[in-house]
């Protein structure tokens, strides 16, 4: 069953410091996992839950989005993020580098549209990427 409610601070904090999901949300000049501090306000967040464990974390803060999934929950991921947007219906924007295609078609194939390009402006492992701008309206 999939379910989502405002999350407690530590279910947040146990998918932003997930190893996988930790490398994939940063970038080269970010800290490492271990000196990362997450604030614990400043931005509006909804957990998505699978039989009712913590399985996604949608993030909106000045109305850029943030959605990570648990790696063994993404085969829920388009169900997550829909009972996300019912928690917390608004229109956002995500910012995705072309090193994680499958990302940016998942959020096209939701409804997402390409807004703009921005050229070699992601630095991940030493390469340069894409960063793909993407909004969606409700």
């Amino acid at each position: 069953m999939i379910t989502a409610r405002e999350p407690c601070y530590e279910d947040v904090v146990k998918l932003i410091y997930d190893d996988e999901l930790y490398d994939r949300m940063t970038h080269d000049d970010c800290p490492p996992k271990e000196e990362f501090q997450m604030p614990t306000d400043g931005y509006d967040a909804v957990g998505g839950y699978v039989s009712g464990d913590i399985a996604s974390l949608f993030l909106v803060h000045d109305d850029k989005m943030h959605f990570v999934v648990l790696k063994p929950c993404r085969k829920h991921a388009r169900e997550l993020l829909k009972a996300s947007f019912q928690k917390r219906p608004r229109s956002v924007y995500c910012e995705i580098p072309s090193l994680y295609r499958s990302v940016i078609n998942f959020a096209k194939n939701y409804g997402f549209i390409e807004a703009s390009i921005e050229e070699l402006a992601y630095k991940k492992n030493g390469q340069l990427y894409n960063i793909h701008r993407l909004e969606y309206e409700v």
